[in-house]
């Protein structure tokens, strides 16, 4: 069975099982047959295989309580012992010009189709043309995850809404982004430990890093006398988050 020591946890593969079975009752007796195909073999081959997954059980359980090494929920609960949840999917977001005639009203809702990949995005609020028959909306992807819409990519009208004429995207899209993957999320928690810091650049991507919406943080330090490449004035930390729809 499946061992823990000081060193971890060590458990048999279903061969290693099977050929443990055999040479005991072959200990029994040499002549005992325990071909494959025979009814003592498809035993053995059944009694190895539940012994191997109670093993690999053991070690998986093992393996759960060290952040370095979870997966899923069990990472879930170490990372909450720090006040730390996983990300969720997020959508893509941009912005859609409707012209048509004067003092028309779009309703929150209503979709539009990107004309290359057929992506659906929904206005995210009610609006109304102006005298000149334009308005202007965000709209968010249906589809969760990093869904793109260049500018002029936004513009089939999938929901019509009458004297509506045409649509299209002004700017590109912000993109959204899938759960928080295992990997990614034992990264963020392994930088929350430095949290409790002031005025370090560790903390500060920490806190950024966990503010609601906040899709990807950039930190940058300048120590030098003159603005670096990144914009950071002299002496100074620069923060760049990006959040949802920006």
């Amino acid at each position: 069975m499946a061992e823990i020591t000081k060193y971890g946890a060590t458990g048999k593969t279903l061969q290693e099982y099977k050929d443990e079975l055999s040479a005991k009752y072959l200990d029994i007796d040499r002549a005992w047959n325990i071909a494959p195909e025979t009814p003592d073999g498809l035993a053995f081959a059944a009694w190895s295989e539940a012994l191997a997954s109670i093993d690999e059980e053991v070690i998986n359980a093992y393996h759960s309580s060290d952040p370095n090494s979870a997966i899923g929920q069990p990472l879930d609960f170490i990372a909450a012992f720090a006040g730390l949840h996983r990300q969720p999917e997020s959508f893509s977001t941009d912005t859609a010009a409707f012209v048509g005639e004067g003092l028309i009203e779009i309703p929150a809702g209503t979709k539009v189709r990107h004309r290359i990949t057929g992506t659906l995005w929904a206005t995210d609020i009610i609006v109304m043309t102006n005298s000149s028959g334009y308005a202007s909306v965000g709209v968010t992807c249906t589809t969760a995850g990093a869904e793109s819409a260049n500018p002029g990519t936004l513009t089939i009208i999938a929901t019509p809404v009458p004297r509506i004429l045409t649509v299209t995207n002004t700017a590109g899209a912000s993109l959204g982004k899938a759960e928080e993957s295992d990997n990614a999320f034992r990264v963020r928690r392994t930088e929350s430990v430095a949290l409790p810091g002031n005025n370090q650049i560790d903390n500060m991507k920490a806190a950024l890093g966990n503010v609601t919406g906040v899709k990807q943080v950039l930190v940058h330090e300048n120590p030098d006398s003159e603005t670096d490449e990144h914009g950071a004035y002299r002496h100074r930390i620069f923060r760049r988050p990006h959040r949802n729809g920006s």
